[in-house]
């Protein structure tokens, strides 16, 4: 069932609040961009700014305390993207071509490196033959 929030008047899931997870978020001294997923990472990020040494719980139990829900997979989704890294996680990640333990994203500085000058030596092209598409930006 949606409510309208009593704050911003926007519309939002049922969650046994009144008021949504971005204006409750503000009055916690938190600006939204109105992307709530943008958000939610950028909260992510500045509680692992504040705490450097963090778990995934710890995230966890701090934005629910904020109301705001978040999975370890969301947080772990991250830190796989490369976005954010944390100090805590055990195991921690580790490439994926050698295996070498990383800090954050998905492959080793050495391999990706390495992709990047195969994907140059091959033409930029994907195995179909078809050239990728790229976006080019001027340095301002």
């Amino acid at each position: 069932m949606l409510k309208k929030c009593e704050k911003c008047g926007r519309f939002f899931g049922d969650e046994g609040q009144t008021v949504c997870s971005a204006c409750r978020m503000s009055s916690k001294g938190f600006k939204s961009t109105g992307d709530p997923e943008r958000d939610k990472f950028v909260m992510t990020r500045d509680i692992v700014y504040e705490n450097p040494d963090i778990s995934p719980q710890g995230i966890i139990d701090i934005m629910s305390d904020m109301g705001v829900e978040i999975t370890i997979r969301e947080i772990m989704k991250y830190v796989d993207e490369g976005r954010l890294s944390l100090n805590t996680v055990k195991d921690g990640n580790h490439c994926q071509r050698c295996g070498t333990r990383i800090s954050f994203g998905k492959y080793c500085d050495r391999c990706r490196f390495k992709l990047e000058q195969q994907n140059k030596m091959e033409g930029g092209h994907d195995d179909d033959d078809k050239p990728r598409i790229k976006m080019h930006t001027s340095k301002s």
